[in-house]
């Protein structure tokens, strides 16, 4: 199989791609409705929107294609990162040069093709949109200008799900930060009492009286402490990670509580804030990016305490209910609610219901779409008690 040659040029070109982190994730309506325009605008039966590294051409959407990739091992591919303006073939079999290749789809041969080049602000070409047919063809200067205008648009979706995906890094790191204390306070604790149990088992070891009962005692504590270690850290690893890439799996909604908890409780404690959890005595399943979920209940979670600030009762409730084949999460508090004029614009982009300098107008916009990427649906309720919540398919077995 020959390969590009892998450059500085071509190099920078492929780090420039990843940097978009769009090879290998999963369809979005975003791209999936352009190539739909796409094909629909040309009356073509093959068109794809794809990305390109040192070897293959991956496709982001497609239709009329049954592979998720194809080699560039094919000059007409390769030509792709050669040309930086649209190659249009009206029909190869008619042109000296790509009369040569024999590209065939479904059985077909196919005799036309268009591929115009996606070009980064940074000036790499990254991939390109393109739009096949088994017929000879050509098109006029409207359908021209405006695949010009969609693979524009494509441009523009990688740009905002780039900085969308640094708000959402920002958005997790800055929730963490707000339990960080109490967290670091927990593990200290857990530390402090881990050593107290592990002297006082090797001094009972090592006295003239060595109880098998107290050793067996003081080692099931020292167990125990060392497993509250072990989950606080857990939660964050899990929460922490980025899953964007990752498909979804099947998790358990007591365990994504158990995760959350083990974040936020310690903080509502240091905050003398009663915490009730409500949850279904049977365990249920989700498919889902665990990390996102436990995103969205800590920024909930996170919004209540801070809502509970200048309050005497301070409570937040989190209660887990099936309804049909959805289960519900809802967050709620002791608040005093949101202000009318702002809870109508609460998610939209840098809406947000705290003092200047606390809050970044971001956490709700991200949970909705986290929600709604997940097939659910993100709620909200101002009337007393304050709720935030969202419903999820359930994965029935």
């Amino acid at each position: 199989m020959k390969h590009f040659d892998k450059s500085m040029d071509e190099e920078q070109r492929v780090l420039n791609l990843k940097s978009y982190e769009i090879l290998d994730t999963r369809p979005e309506n975003e791209f999936e409705d352009i190539i739909l325009l796409a094909s629909v605008i040309c009356e073509v039966p093959y068109c794809f929107i794809g990305f390109i590294d040192h070897e293959r051409i991956w496709f982001k959407s497609k239709i009329g294609l049954d592979l998720p990739q194809i080699s560039l091992d094919r000059s007409i591919w390769k030509n792709a990162l050669d040309s930086k303006q649209p190659l249009l073939v009206e029909d190869l079999e008619a042109d000296d040069f790509f009369s040569k290749l024999s590209l065939f789809q479904n059985g077909q041969k196919i005799r036309f093709y268009l591929s115009l080049p996606l070009k980064s602000p940074e000036g790499f070409i990254l991939g390109n949109l393109c739009v096949m047919d088994t017929k000879p063809r050509t098109l006029n200067e409207k359908q021209m200008s405006c695949l010009s205008a969609l693979s524009r648009q494509i441009i523009q979706n990688l740009i905002f799900r780039k900085s969308s995906m640094k708000n959402l890094l920002t958005n997790k790191t800055s929730a963490l930060g707000m339990f960080s204390f109490s967290i670091a306070h927990e593990i200290n604790n857990a530390l402090f009492a881990s050593n107290c149990y592990l002297y006082h088992a090797i001094g009972v070891c090592n006295g003239e009286t060595k109880s098998e009962e107290m050793i067996s005692d003081l080692l099931s504590k020292l167990k125990e402490s060392n497993s509250r270690i072990s989950k606080i850290v857990n939660g964050i690893k899990i929460f922490s990670r980025n899953a964007e890439n990752d498909p979804l799996e099947i998790f358990s909604v007591k365990k994504i509580i158990e995760e959350t908890l083990s974040i936020c409780e310690d903080r509502c404690k240091h905050e003398n804030i009663l915490l009730t959890i409500n949850l279904p005595n049977e365990d249920f399943f989700v498919e889902c990016h665990p990390s996102e979920i436990i995103q969205v209940l800590i920024n909930f979670i996170n919004n209540s305490i801070d809502a509970l600030t200048d309050v005497s009762h301070k409570w937040i409730e989190l209660e887990v209910k099936v309804i049909g084949d959805k289960i519900n999460f809802t967050v709620k508090d002791g608040g005093r609610g949101i202000p009318k004029e702002i809870a109508q614009n609460l998610t939209k982009h840098f809406c947000t219901s705290k003092e200047s300098g606390k809050g970044t107008g971001l956490g709700l916009y991200i949970c909705k779409s986290i929600i709604e990427n997940h097939r659910g649906q993100f709620f909200f309720d101002n009337n007393l008690p304050t709720k935030f919540g969202f419903t999820l398919p359930l994965k029935l077995s």
